[in-house]
Protein backbone atom coordinates (compact mmCIF):
# COMPACT_ATOMS: atom_id res chain seq x y z
CA UNK A 1 0.00 0.00 0.00
CA UNK A 2 2.60 2.59 0.73
CA UNK A 3 4.82 1.42 -2.59
CA UNK A 4 1.51 1.92 -4.30
CA UNK A 5 0.91 5.41 -2.76
CA UNK A 6 4.25 6.91 -3.50
CA UNK A 7 4.32 5.59 -7.02
CA UNK A 8 0.97 7.65 -7.23
CA UNK A 9 2.83 10.72 -5.90
CA UNK A 10 5.38 10.53 -8.31
CA UNK A 11 3.23 10.14 -11.17
CA UNK A 12 1.56 13.40 -10.01
CA UNK A 13 4.85 14.87 -10.03
CA UNK A 14 5.15 13.86 -13.50
CA UNK A 15 2.34 14.79 -14.69
CA UNK A 16 1.37 18.16 -12.98
CA UNK A 17 3.20 21.13 -13.05
CA UNK A 18 2.69 25.28 -12.01
CA UNK A 19 4.31 28.04 -13.31
CA UNK A 20 6.95 28.57 -10.77
CA UNK A 21 6.16 32.13 -8.76
CA UNK A 22 8.94 34.76 -7.91
CA UNK A 23 10.31 33.93 -4.27
CA UNK A 24 8.84 36.51 -1.73
CA UNK A 25 11.72 35.79 0.99
CA UNK A 26 14.84 35.24 0.67
CA UNK A 27 16.66 38.12 -1.67
CA UNK A 28 18.26 40.20 1.00
CA UNK A 29 18.12 37.34 4.13
CA UNK A 30 19.55 34.88 1.71
CA UNK A 31 20.10 31.28 3.13
CA UNK A 32 23.42 31.23 4.41
CA UNK A 33 24.29 27.78 4.30
CA UNK A 34 27.64 25.66 4.75
CA UNK A 35 27.52 22.18 3.32
CA UNK A 36 29.21 20.21 6.30
CA UNK A 37 31.69 17.72 4.84
CA UNK A 38 31.70 14.65 7.61
CA UNK A 39 28.77 14.47 9.21
CA UNK A 40 25.50 13.49 7.65
CA UNK A 41 21.52 12.51 9.04
CA UNK A 42 20.18 9.53 8.26
CA UNK A 43 22.75 9.56 4.90
CA UNK A 44 21.95 12.90 4.02
CA UNK A 45 24.31 15.48 3.45
CA UNK A 46 23.78 18.84 5.43
CA UNK A 47 24.22 22.03 5.79
CA UNK A 48 24.99 24.41 8.58
CA UNK A 49 23.59 28.18 9.30
CA UNK A 50 26.00 30.56 9.42
CA UNK A 51 24.41 33.28 10.70
CA UNK A 52 20.69 33.74 11.77
CA UNK A 53 17.99 33.56 9.16
CA UNK A 54 14.73 35.39 9.15
CA UNK A 55 11.63 34.14 8.34
CA UNK A 56 8.17 35.76 8.34
CA UNK A 57 5.35 33.79 7.99
CA UNK A 58 2.42 36.49 5.95
CA UNK A 59 -0.81 35.04 6.80
CA UNK A 60 -0.06 35.79 10.52
CA UNK A 61 3.09 38.42 10.00
CA UNK A 62 4.85 35.56 12.41
CA UNK A 63 8.78 36.30 12.59
CA UNK A 64 10.81 33.32 12.94
CA UNK A 65 14.60 32.93 13.30
CA UNK A 66 16.44 30.10 12.51
CA UNK A 67 19.69 30.64 14.40
CA UNK A 68 23.54 30.40 13.26
CA UNK A 69 24.90 26.66 13.93
CA UNK A 70 21.76 25.32 13.48
CA UNK A 71 22.00 21.90 11.46
CA UNK A 72 19.51 21.25 8.28
CA UNK A 73 19.33 18.26 6.43
CA UNK A 74 16.56 20.10 3.96
CA UNK A 75 13.81 18.18 2.74
CA UNK A 76 13.64 14.16 3.60
CA UNK A 77 13.06 12.46 -0.06
CA UNK A 78 11.76 9.36 0.47
CA UNK A 79 13.76 6.85 -1.99
CA UNK A 80 11.08 6.06 -4.45
CA UNK A 81 10.82 9.45 -5.04
CA UNK A 82 14.12 10.58 -5.24
CA UNK A 83 14.66 10.45 -9.21
CA UNK A 84 11.60 13.25 -9.25
CA UNK A 85 12.07 15.60 -6.23
CA UNK A 86 15.79 17.02 -5.16
CA UNK A 87 16.30 17.49 -1.45
CA UNK A 88 18.22 20.42 -1.93
CA UNK A 89 15.93 22.24 -4.55
CA UNK A 90 13.37 25.35 -4.26
CA UNK A 91 11.84 23.96 -1.47
CA UNK A 92 15.22 24.36 0.59
CA UNK A 93 14.52 27.79 2.82
CA UNK A 94 10.95 26.04 3.29
CA UNK A 95 12.82 22.67 4.89
CA UNK A 96 15.31 24.99 6.62
CA UNK A 97 12.16 26.58 8.75
CA UNK A 98 9.99 23.22 8.55
CA UNK A 99 13.38 21.52 10.46
CA UNK A 100 13.77 24.29 13.17
CA UNK A 101 9.94 24.35 13.63
CA UNK A 102 10.10 20.41 14.54
CA UNK A 103 13.14 20.75 16.13
CA UNK A 104 11.83 23.38 18.80
CA UNK A 105 8.48 21.32 18.89
CA UNK A 106 6.48 23.62 20.24
CA UNK A 107 3.13 21.86 22.06
CA UNK A 108 0.26 21.22 19.51
CA UNK A 109 1.88 23.27 16.79
CA UNK A 110 2.80 20.25 14.83
CA UNK A 111 -0.12 21.20 11.91
CA UNK A 112 0.70 24.85 11.72
CA UNK A 113 4.57 23.63 11.49
CA UNK A 114 3.17 21.75 7.87
CA UNK A 115 1.01 24.50 6.92
CA UNK A 116 3.90 27.22 6.93
CA UNK A 117 5.98 24.96 5.27
CA UNK A 118 3.38 24.66 2.24
CA UNK A 119 2.97 28.36 2.16
CA UNK A 120 7.00 28.41 2.08
CA UNK A 121 6.91 26.12 -0.76
CA UNK A 122 4.94 28.53 -2.90
CA UNK A 123 6.40 31.55 -1.94
CA UNK A 124 9.57 29.75 -3.01
CA UNK A 125 7.62 28.79 -6.50
CA UNK A 126 7.57 24.84 -5.89
CA UNK A 127 5.04 23.25 -8.36
CA UNK A 128 1.23 22.59 -6.90
CA UNK A 129 2.51 19.00 -7.10
CA UNK A 130 5.70 18.64 -5.51
CA UNK A 131 4.55 20.93 -2.61
CA UNK A 132 1.91 18.84 -1.99
CA UNK A 133 3.89 15.42 -2.43
CA UNK A 134 6.53 16.92 0.09
CA UNK A 135 3.51 18.55 2.38
CA UNK A 136 1.65 15.22 2.60
CA UNK A 137 4.92 13.32 2.99
CA UNK A 138 5.61 15.48 6.16
CA UNK A 139 1.86 14.82 7.61
CA UNK A 140 1.81 11.21 6.95
CA UNK A 141 5.28 10.22 8.14
CA UNK A 142 6.78 13.30 10.29
CA UNK A 143 5.03 13.13 13.26
CA UNK A 144 7.61 11.01 15.37
CA UNK A 145 10.54 13.40 14.85
CA UNK A 146 8.44 16.74 15.89
CA UNK A 147 9.40 17.86 19.34
CA UNK A 148 12.02 14.88 19.90
CA UNK A 149 14.63 15.31 22.40
CA UNK A 150 17.48 14.46 19.56
CA UNK A 151 15.75 16.67 16.65
CA UNK A 152 17.15 19.56 19.42
CA UNK A 153 20.06 18.07 20.68
CA UNK A 154 21.57 17.16 17.57
CA UNK A 155 21.07 19.65 15.08
CA UNK A 156 24.23 22.62 16.19
CA UNK A 157 27.33 22.81 14.87
CA UNK A 158 30.13 25.42 14.77
CA UNK A 159 29.88 27.14 11.34
CA UNK A 160 33.77 27.88 12.00
CA UNK A 161 35.10 24.44 12.25
CA UNK A 162 31.72 22.92 10.76
CA UNK A 163 31.90 20.16 13.28
CA UNK A 164 28.87 19.32 14.92
CA UNK A 165 28.40 20.07 18.65
CA UNK A 166 27.95 17.75 21.47
CA UNK A 167 24.94 19.65 23.06
CA UNK A 168 22.84 22.21 21.95
CA UNK A 169 23.91 26.23 22.70
CA UNK A 170 20.87 27.57 23.37
CA UNK A 171 18.00 26.46 25.77
CA UNK A 172 14.95 24.88 23.86
CA UNK A 173 12.96 27.20 23.18
CA UNK A 174 8.75 27.27 23.73
CA UNK A 175 8.27 29.00 20.56
CA UNK A 176 9.80 29.17 17.43
CA UNK A 177 7.98 32.71 16.94
CA UNK A 178 10.10 35.92 18.21
CA UNK A 179 7.57 38.66 17.03
CA UNK A 180 4.89 39.46 14.66
CA UNK A 181 5.95 42.06 12.13
CA UNK A 182 4.61 43.31 8.87
CA UNK A 183 6.41 40.72 6.77
CA UNK A 184 7.33 43.77 3.73
CA UNK A 185 9.81 44.81 6.32
CA UNK A 186 12.39 41.44 5.09
CA UNK A 187 12.11 43.44 1.98
CA UNK A 188 14.17 46.37 3.51
CA UNK A 189 18.11 45.83 4.06
CA UNK A 190 17.46 48.62 7.15
CA UNK A 191 14.59 46.82 8.93
CA UNK A 192 16.47 43.65 8.08
CA UNK A 193 19.69 44.67 10.14
CA UNK A 194 17.71 46.16 13.22
CA UNK A 195 15.12 42.93 13.60
CA UNK A 196 18.27 40.93 13.07
CA UNK A 197 19.92 42.48 15.80
CA UNK A 198 17.07 42.78 18.01
CA UNK A 199 16.46 38.94 17.74
CA UNK A 200 19.72 37.66 17.31
CA UNK A 201 20.65 34.09 18.63
CA UNK A 202 23.58 35.07 20.76
CA UNK A 203 21.12 37.11 23.07
CA UNK A 204 18.97 33.83 23.88
CA UNK A 205 19.38 31.93 27.16
CA UNK A 206 21.96 29.58 27.16
CA UNK A 207 21.18 25.72 28.76
CA UNK A 208 21.74 25.35 32.32
CA UNK A 209 25.24 23.27 33.28
CA UNK A 210 24.41 20.24 35.14
CA UNK A 211 25.86 20.26 38.28
CA UNK A 212 29.19 18.58 38.99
Amino acid sequence: MAIRRLAVLAALVLSFSASPAAPQQGQITGLPILVMRDHLIEGRRVGILARDWLYCYPPTGELIVVPRGYITDFASIPAALEPVLDSFGRQSEAAVVHDWLYAVGETDKREVADSIFLFAMMEQGVGLAARRTMYQGVVLGGGSAYGRADEWNKRFGNPDSGRRLASAPYARRKTAVVAEIDCKDLDDPAKVQTLAALHSSANWPRPIAPNP
